[in-house]
């Protein structure tokens, strides 16, 4: 992004007289009014906080005269003495005392009513003084004085490595599911110093090593193409048996989005598939479908969907270990879409990713919002149904459910027949150290330490030393000293590489003046910058994972010290689908965006921040937003000042923006102008 600060509004705005500035400048530019004025006001309280000596000289003196006959020598009101305070703030316990004596003067409870009270001029210094010295000694406190603390891998690095390290498909597998919650400070979880290592964690190291290892071996075994027919008998235990069972379980039937309140049909599963797939693997998915009632006879308020947008299907992945197939799942990345004709049934056809274990369910992300729900409202366009009932007297929810089946018109998709074939034989691109360590020859006692050095490099994200590669083959001959296999061998030492400190954490250290003829190093001052560590440095930052083979490359030939390389690889990888993991974690960081929707809105007020998937929207427009300005080198001011942004219908109708055109492609997001700029930018959002 340009460094520019031009904004698109005119910088004469700022030269309003006060009065004018707080009538005419909307949202932000008043508060930076505010703040410049206070800015202003201020200059003289605020001249000597540069000065330290004078600034805590000045906070003494307050302290001295108001509070020290409460907390002073003689007398400890409160277990509190403050005439011994420390200043310039350089531990945790000053900190925490400044701290609360800043607090009582803002409550007004210091000094007490009975005592001599300081006038509001030295309140307004002292507040700003110590608010000052606060915030030094916190600055102070959590500096490393220069030098990178030494870190680990938080949990979303963990993932986007293991992936490209070993070339798998990470959208529906997740190795760190045990793992305790990465700790975060200001919202940012690749701190050194928040990002602990527990014992717990290290066993869940050596359980993920384990998992990872097995499920990327098991590859080698070659699995027949299994194929899968479901037609006329789509027969359940679950919450579906119902609506299915009325059908005479001819159909699978979904009738409402994925977040119902209830979840009585937002999943369509096949009972005889529920135990997955047996091997890891592309799958071929031919199902027969249409949608049904997309057009009906009630009050489109029951639904909440606009009939003029077409029904769509999605699968998403399901896994009876995680949880009943029936509910939302910690992991279901849509894995295709296809939009439904309301004509007789046709068929498509998609090609997903499964693991092993996974079965297939089929959603409906525009569909209604809450099926249970309308049964007794469309039971009421239907009493001529109803069985016979005493005056005033409603039917049962069983007989209102009966009836929305059989005698009513609900909207919802049909699938008649399923075809699941796979795992397909498509020969794709693999990463070299997965071929490296699938070779028939890689178990081979003769060349196994060149596979576990190849290994250890990559996984290191450095050369691997003699010393490193020796303690991972005696791991290898220990095991088969033990009679394992050479290939059971290898495995554990693959294993033991994943659980080593050079893999788990980010090297961090410089290299001494008289390593300066290493490949890769640069000055920095007294010391010499490691080239492999400037390239973790860089992906890490931009890919939240593993350098590639062009970084490691131009670490390895000393490139990457050069200035223009290193702004080349940037852009390089900016252009990267990657990068998009940088976006992801800059905005989670700065804008804590992962935590938005941990206090959900009132369901029963609020039903369409959930049956419009609002939350996903929210975070979507913000990540495309600053993927946008990225792309386009656009001004950082952007941020808060434009008049575009990126919205759906859902998010469009939120925004009271209107309508969008074309109803076939109301879940895309599209770049908009907006009429009103005060919608543009971070904070019209939301």
């Amino acid at each position: 992004m340009t460094a520019s600060m031009t904004a698109r509004r005119p910088a004469t705005m700022f030269w309003y007289r006060p009065a004018d500035c707080m009538v005419q400048c909307p949202g932000l530019l008043r508060l930076v009014c505010a703040v410049v004025l206070l800015l202003c006001v201020s200059r003289n309280v605020l001249a000597d906080t540069n000065d330290v000596a004078a600034r805590d000289r000045h906070i003494k003196e307050f302290i001295g005269t108001y509070c020290n006959d409460c907390h002073g020598a003689d007398v400890q009101n409160g277990d509190r003495r403050f005439d011994e305070l420390g200043l310039p703030v350089s531990r945790v316990d000053t900190l925490v005392v400044l701290k609360d004596i800043l607090d009582q003067i803002h409550l007004g409870e210091m000094p007490p009513k009975d005592a001599e009270q300081p006038s509001a001029a030295e309140i307004k210094a002292f507040v700003e003084r110590a608010t000052h010295a606060i915030r030094e000694g916190r600055e102070s406190l959590a500096s490393t004085g220069g030098s990178t603390v030494l870190r680990r891998l938080n949990r979303r690095e963990y993932i986007n490595t293991v992936g490209d390290l070993f070339g798998l498909n990470m959208a529906a597998f997740d190795p760190t599911t045990a793992f305790p919650r990465d700790q975060t400070a200001e919202h940012m979880e690749n701190l050194g110093d928040v990002l602990k290592t527990s014992g717990y964690l290290l066993d869940q190291y050596l359980d993920a090593a384990d998992t990872i290892v097995e499920k990327v071996f098991a590859a080698k075994r070659q699995s027949p193409v299994n194929h899968w027919h479901f037609k006329d008998n789509f027969r359940s235990k679950s919450k579906q048996k119902d609506p299915q069972r009325e059908h005479d379980n001819r159909h699978l039937n979904v009738y409402e989005c994925m977040d119902s309140e209830k979840h009585t049909s937002g999943y369509g599963f096949i009972d005889d598939f529920k135990e997955g797939v047996p091997v890891d693997g592309m799958y071929e998915i031919r199902f027969r479908a249409h949608a049904m009632n997309r057009v009906n006879p009630y009050d489109p308020n029951i639904f909440g969907i606009d009939a003029r947008e077409p029904f769509r299907l999605g699968i998403v992945p399901g896994d009876e270990r995680a949880g009943p197939l029936e509910l939302p799942q910690p992991i279901q990345p849509m894995l295709a879409e296809e939009v439904m004709g309301d004509g007789d049934p046709v068929w498509y056809t998609a090609k997903v990713w499964l693991d092993a274990g996974q079965t297939i369910r089929f959603v409906f992300p525009n569909g209604p919002k809450d099926y249970r729900r309308s049964w007794f409202k469309i039971a009421e366009y239907h009493k001529d149904k109803w069985p016979p009932t005493k005056p005033g007297e409603r039917i049962g929810i069983g007989d209102a459910h009966r009836i929305t089946v059989v005698e009513g018109k609900p909207p919802h998709i049909s699938i008649h027949e399923v075809i699941v074939r796979g795992p397909l034989q498509e020969k794709h691109k693999q990463s070299a150290v997965r071929e490296a360590i699938l070779d028939e020859s890689a178990a081979d006692p003769q060349k196994m330490r060149g596979v576990i050095k190849y290994f250890a490099n990559r996984a290191y994200r450095r050369p691997a030393t003699p010393e490193e590669v020796d303690r991972l083959m005696a791991v290898a001959e220990t095991r088969m000293g033990a009679g394992r296999t050479p290939e059971e061998g290898l495995k554990d030492a693959l294993k033991t590489a994943l659980c080593s400190p050079a893999f788990l954490f980010l090297s961090q250290e410089t290299l001494p003046q008289a390593d300066a003829s290493r490949p890769g190093a640069i000055d920095a001052g007294r010391r010499k910058l490691d080239g492999y560590a400037l390239a973790a440095r860089l992906s890490y930052c931009l890919w939240s994972s593993m350098p590639d083979d062009e970084l490691f490359r131009l670490a390895t030939s000393g490139e990457l010290t050069k200035p223009e390389v290193v702004r080349a690889q940037t852009l390089r990888m900016l252009k990267s689908p990657k990068s998009d993991a940088f976006v992801s974690g800059f905005l989670d960081s700065w804008l804590n965006l992962r935590g938005l929707g941990g206090m959900p809105p009132d369901r029963g007020r609020y039903e369409f921040y959930y049956y419009k998937d609002l939350e996903r929207a929210f975070k979507e427009e913000t990540r495309l937003f600053m993927r946008d300005l990225i792309d386009t080198d656009g001004s950082i001011m952007n941020f808060l000042d434009c008049d575009y942004g990126f919205v759906n219908q859902p998010l469009a109708t939120h925004y009271g923006v209107g309508d969008l055109g074309d109803p076939g492609r109301a879940h895309e997001f599209r770049k908009v102008r907006f009429a009103d700029a005060t919608r543009g930018g971070l904070l019209g959002m939301g």
